[in-house]
């Protein structure tokens, strides 16, 4: 458990570098499962200054963490990580087992 910790801790760091303004907030919703034998993911983010929202695009470097994460965590089950980060430095993890409604999108297809 402290190893997943120890990578939770890294990820966010990366992902703060790559807000460039200023920042109140930073808020990632990644969905990632395996859609015809291929790991897809659908990131959806950006950051909030005074209720302003801006979003960026994640780099390959965190999205690889992302799946880093995914293949540490137990039975790889979570689908949906909802990742935010306060200006005062408080974060929180909040991961999914449910389906993902972006990423279903596509097995409809």
């Amino acid at each position: 458990m402290e190893f997943v910790r120890e990578k939770q801790e890294e990820l966010l760091q990366d992902v703060v570098d790559l807000v460039e303004d200023d920042w109140n907030e930073i808020v990632i919703d990644l969905e990632i499962d395996d859609i015809d034998g291929e790991r897809v993911m659908s990131p959806d983010s950006y950051s909030v200054l005074d209720g302003e929202e801006a979003e960026f695009s994640l780099s390959i470097k965190v999205t690889d963490k992302f799946e880093q994460l995914k293949d540490l965590s137990q039975g790889g089950g979570w689908k949906t990580c909802h990742l935010v980060i306060k200006e005062s430095g408080d974060f929180e993890y909040t991961y999914s087992y449910e389906n993902t409604p972006r990423l279903d999108k596509l097995r409809a297809r």
